[in-house]
């Protein structure tokens, strides 16, 4: 549906643009009306519509014409480098990345209702949980169907990994399609208590005081503000990670963010603003990072 738009839409955009249009098609398609078949019947102005909070000339926004990992304005003058997601991350983080991501779209069908799209989605998280623990392992089955067979071989003496892995299966198998909510419910919480052990067990998303992050600063953070250190996580996934957390996050909370100097500080504070969030802090506190605080003014 993105291609039958008029306007360009910033690719920096691209993810909650695609989200937009795809609750668009949920709640105004035709019985059994394809995506392509609904695009097609609302044609470019109807798509144009629904994308135009996310439209934006290259000269009025600056930042979201910037490729990721640069501090230039793109062009398509000269040589161009490729473009480069974000740093080489290990197998387990961005496994856990993966899952993490799975557990907020779950999160957003669970409110709208969509108990089986929710159901798949936090299926997926699972599974993704699951081959992060299997890294260590050695092990990165092609096929899903592999995956939770082979963490009950590896894994059979880890007894918490197992009793989160088992919790998570039992919640899977035990969803009623004619009253699916309480099921869904129910492995939504499990399989965020199972994400969760992942990211303390690999540190993905490590939540450690502020002078464990950066011995530069002087004094910890107040108790009711969240630490965030992405040092050494590069774009995108560094404003992946700080959007996940934050929609973790009641409206007010505080979150302080450290991030390494050059691209990850030029965009992730640009993208939060974009999106509706306060920046009340940017503070160099070493020769090579930065912490930003982020305050939540609403949904992300």
């Amino acid at each position: 549906p993105l291609a039958f738009a008029t306007d360009p839409v910033p690719a920096k955009y691209a993810p909650e643009a695609g989200i937009t249009v795809l609750n668009a098609y949920k709640a105004e398609r035709n019985s059994d009306e394809s995506v392509h078949d609904w695009a097609s019947r609302i044609g470019k102005e109807g798509i144009s519509a629904i994308l135009a909070p996310f439209a934006a000339d290259a000269g009025e926004v600056e930042g979201l014409i910037y490729d990721w990992s640069e501090n230039e304005a793109f062009n398509t003058k000269g040589n161009k480098k490729g473009e480069c997601a974000g740093a080489v991350l290990s197998m387990s983080d961005a496994l856990i990345s993966e899952a993490e991501y799975e557990l907020l779209i779950a999160r957003a069908h669970t409110d709208a209702m969509f108990w089986a799209e929710a159901a798949t989605a936090l299926r997926r998280s699972a599974i993704s949980t699951a081959r992060a623990f299997l890294v260590p392992f050695g092990e990165a089955p092609e096929e899903d169907a592999e995956v939770f067979g082979l963490l009950m071989t590896h894994a059979a003496t880890d007894k918490e990994l197992i009793s989160g892995f088992q919790s998570v299966q039992s919640a899977l198998m035990n969803i009623d399609l004619a009253d699916p909510a309480p099921g869904v419910t129910k492995l939504k919480e499990v399989q965020g208590l199972w994400l969760a052990l992942a990211e303390k067990r690999f540190a993905a998303v490590p939540e450690v005081t502020e002078s464990e992050a950066v011995t530069a600063v002087a004094a910890a953070p107040a108790a009711d503000v969240v630490l965030l250190d992405l040092s050494g996580v590069a774009c995108p996934m560094n404003f992946v990670k700080t959007k996940i957390k934050l929609a973790m996050m009641p409206v007010g909370s505080l979150l302080d963010v450290i991030l390494d100097d050059g691209a990850p500080i030029e965009n992730v504070p640009l993208s939060l603003q974009e999106q509706g969030q306060k920046v009340t802090l940017k503070e160099r506190i070493s020769a090579t990072q930065w912490k930003i605080r982020v305050e939540k003014s609403g949904n992300i």
